[in-house]
């Protein structure tokens, strides 16, 4: 149960429960091809087309909205790229050469709010709603407008005074990330018949597209009721020198309604030796 909401508008809940409300509904297309030879060219490429929906929206700690599971209500998962493939193709010298390179491709990830939530009306039936403050199961976080804080109304007829402005549809995850394509390279040189020594590259092309992207728990709605606060500050966030009354290593946000850093592989060079007994 929500006992209270903080002045940034993060709820404060009550004990937790568990329950195995939650449904997956899965359907898609999968194909391979593969080539496996001792010397010359060998390799595969596969791709997956997968359409995942569930009634509850997030990964390891979704939001289980319990009207949206009243309603057998069903969301695009945020967790699962639609579309993906990896692509390899390899040359084996007679001399003991090698050569590989692989390719791996994400289309992007969902995210977003989304503009409308789910709520019980006051007799108890699971209806649809605008994804106000009001209304969202985590407040100003996970809301897609913004009420007015001196009259804002109610879930059911909100003063909306604001909104995140991106172009979002109805459900979560109606946004997606860019695509992800990592591009590994590979050459190694048998010595003898045990020892083999290469240099192996990952992330060739230094793509650092980010798969997760959240909302901002500290975006600043440009409108009348955004509680005075400049986008993307941490107010709970020690102050140099504050130690009482404040939450140590929480930083500022961005000023983005969504957090979106190069956060993916890294470019790596790996020099190795291999040794067969």
């Amino acid at each position: 149960p929500l006992l209270f909401t903080l002045r940034g508008g993060i709820p404060v809940f009550g004990p937790s429960r568990e329950e195995n409300a939650g449904v997956n509904k899965s359907t898609g297309l999968e194909f391979a091809l593969e080539r496996n030879a001792d010397f010359g060219w060998s390799g595969f490429m596969e791709a997956t087309y997968d359409n995942t929906l569930a009634n509850y929206d997030g990964d390891f700690f979704p939001t289980v909205n319990a009207a949206a599971i009243a309603a057998n209500h069903f969301f695009h998962v945020s967790y699962v790229a639609p579309v993906s493939g990896t692509f390899n193709l390899v040359y084996n010298w007679h001399q003991g050469l090698h050569a590989s390179t692989t390719v791996y491709y994400e289309s992007g990830y969902r995210y977003g709010v989304g503009k409308w939530t789910y709520v019980f009306s006051p007799t108890g039936a699971p209806i649809q709603v605008l994804n106000t403050d009001l209304a969202s199961s985590s407040g100003v976080t996970g809301a897609y407008y913004l009420t007015n804080s001196t009259t804002p109304g109610t879930e059911f007829a909100p003063n909306i005074v604001a909104s995140r402005g991106t172009a979002e549809g109805g459900d979560p995850g109606t946004l997606f990330t860019a695509p992800i394509t990592t591009v590994n390279f590979t050459v190694s040189q048998d010595l003898g018949r045990s020892t083999q020594v290469g240099i192996r590259l990952q992330n060739a092309f230094g793509n650092y597209t980010s798969a997760v992207i959240p909302s901002n728990p500290y975006y600043g709605f440009n409108g009348f009721g955004n509680l005075g606060l400049p986008s993307g500050q941490n107010f709970f966030a020690c102050l140099p020198g504050q130690n009482y009354g404040c939450e140590p290593f929480q930083y500022n946000y961005s000023a983005a309604p969504y957090e979106n850093e190069h956060t993916g592989t890294p470019r790596l060079y790996t020099f190795f030796v291999s040794v067969k007994y």
